[in-house]
């Protein structure tokens, strides 16, 4: 196994295949981590955990990454709500099971990790008074190689 912290590999690779996509192009997508400048919208990749699955032994670089992917829209334009909704839609497209093979792609070319499987979670919406935020939680199952 490597040196990477498994959160950390699971937010850049994520960051970087949102990135990628050219219907998000104008978001700022950062890992949680991130000091940069936050405008609205933004997008923010959080791996808040990763364990060993418990059906599987520990020691060969198995984990269940909890990621969230926090989505946050102003709530002074009009059509935000509208406009906020349709980003996270794609993003949940870009996550879902039509994407998985693109998704795999970009941990397999990371060379860091390889994803099994992606679990959506519940969606989570906040509305702040001039903000709206949608966090997406995702399970990604990920091998770090041996």
């Amino acid at each position: 196994m490597g040196t990477k912290s498994i959160r950390h590999i699971c937010e850049a690779v994520v960051v970087s295949y949102l990135q990628g996509k050219a219907e998000l192009a104008g978001l700022q997508i950062n890992p949680g981590d991130s000091a940069s400048l936050k405008d609205l919208p933004t997008v923010a990749v959080i791996c808040d955990s990763a364990a060993p699955p418990p059906e599987l032994p520990e020691g060969f670089g198995n984990f269940d990454c909890a990621v969230e992917i926090c989505v946050y829209s102003s709530a002074d334009a009009p059509a935000t709500l509208e406009q906020h909704r349709a980003r996270c839609a794609l993003i949940e497209g870009f996550m879902g099971w039509e994407s998985l093979a693109d998704l795999k792609a970009a941990f397999t070319a990371s060379g860091d990790a390889n994803l099994y499987d992606v679990t959506p979670e519940p969606i989570q919406d906040e509305r702040q008074s001039r903000m709206f935020g949608s966090r997406i939680p995702y399970t990604l199952r990920v091998v770090l190689p041996a």
